[in-house]
């Protein structure tokens, strides 16, 4: 059974109306017919985001989408809304939110899409662009918009301003109450921080697994966040959030057997997690896996910070061998000294995993590119989290 919370934060849909919450949470719990909800407007777009969101069947959303749009119910459009933001195509989904601005309906979903796509598209569009269009949104009664200006400011380490929006929520759920609690946290504020973790709930062993890390005690905070990572009903971006903090306390702490056995029985691995993965290999001494995961990770399009580790690898490298990295995987392997196998660097100078880089320290990840709760400890202190998900109500 699916509640509203599950709704808003596993799918990004929101309402402000009640009436429509209610009608959300019994198409999306109950197995109606096509023909059953299609006498009602309302009924059949929510029916068609059932389609998209909990089947998969995207060829059965558009068709009820077009449905709508032909039957001049715009719901249709904010469907595509939904959808073209799912799928990156957001050039599409600003086109109907431009149509429905003129149109001024769903204007709160609308103002506030604008303002999560201007977001993910960052150039041209400045951060008071993308306020405004959440403050519309705002004004409109969607909440998710004031998590969105709380998110966003919590980007910038402007907590104590974000704090307000989140407590302006009408209706907080547990992932509202651990975002306060994490705001508060990262401002020092300990007595409000433990308040809010109690209000939590599961979200709750987040933030005391933060406390502990705060407190160095690393082996409780590491046995906390992985029980909740397996066990806890949190979503996926908050078990994100997770990985990338248990990835940079098991790199503070030297782990690194520890954070490889946990991100090799992760299935599906994103490129931040990758790079993780490679570090923690090349911080063992195992090369040849460090390199197969850097390629992995240039595949997946960040080229950039993959290279810059590689580089870090030449120089861990025994005199006189240089390996390359190529397009062609097999190829940089047999480019590389006829004693190495799987392009394994054998260094006699380097002891316990220590990497040769001026710049990078206690198995410190190369990245660019902050966001969605990492943690870095060049930039954040005491363990401080900035927490990213974007709520597409």
């Amino acid at each position: 059974m699916y509640a509203y919370s599950d709704i808003k934060n596993n799918f990004g849909i929101q309402f402000p109306d009640k009436r429509e919450r209610i009608v959300f949470l019994d198409i999306f719990n109950n197995d109606y017919t096509k023909d059953v909800v299609k006498k009602n407007n309302f009924m059949y777009f929510v029916y068609g985001l059932k389609k998209l969101y909990v089947d998969g069947d995207v060829s059965e959303f558009m068709e009820i989408m077009d449905e709508c749009i032909e039957n001049k119910n715009n719901h249709g459009y904010v469907g595509y809304i939904y959808y073209y933001q799912l799928s990156g195509e957001y050039i599409k989904a600003l086109e109907y939110c431009k149509l429905l601005e003129k149109e001024e309906f769903c204007l709160g979903v609308v103002f506030n899409a604008v303002g999560n796509i201007y977001r993910k598209m960052r150039e041209p569009f400045t951060e008071n662009i993308i306020f405004d269009y959440y403050k519309k949104a705002i004004k409109h009664g969607l909440d998710s918009a004031k998590e969105n200006m709380a998110q966003m400011l919590a980007s910038n380490r402007q907590y104590k301003e974000a704090i307000p929006f989140l407590l302006d929520v009408k209706e907080k759920d547990d992932l509202t109450y651990y975002k306060i609690g994490l705001y508060n946290y990262n401002l020092g504020n300990l007595d409000k921080f433990l308040e809010y973790r109690e209000l939590a709930k599961d979200y709750g062993y987040v933030l005391l697994s933060l406390d502990y890390y705060r407190k160095k005690h690393y082996d409780f905070a590491l046995e906390l966040l992985l029980k909740t990572y397996t066990e806890a009903n949190i979503t996926d971006d908050t078990r994100r959030t997770i990985l990338e903090i248990v990835s940079n306390l098991c790199f503070e702490t030297k782990k690194y057997k520890k954070l490889i056995e946990v991100l090799e029985s992760i299935e599906e691995k994103d490129n931040k997690l990758i790079k993780y993965l490679s570090h923690a290999y090349m911080s063992i001494k195992e090369f040849g896996k460090a390199y197969k995961y850097l390629y992995e990770a240039k595949k997946g399009g960040d080229a950039e910070a993959a290279e810059a580790i590689f580089r870090i690898m030449n120089l861990s490298a025994a005199p006189g061998v240089k390996l390359t990295f190529n397009d062609d995987f097999e190829k940089g392997v047999e480019d590389t000294d006829d004693e190495l196998e799987d392009g394994e660097v054998v260094d006699d100078e380097l002891e316990d995993g220590e990497v040769v880089d001026d710049e990078l320290e206690d198995g410190e990840v190369v990245d660019d590119e902050l966001e969605d709760g990492e943690i870095v400890e060049d930039e954040l202190e005491d363990g401080e989290v900035v927490d990213d998900e974007l709520e597409d109500g």
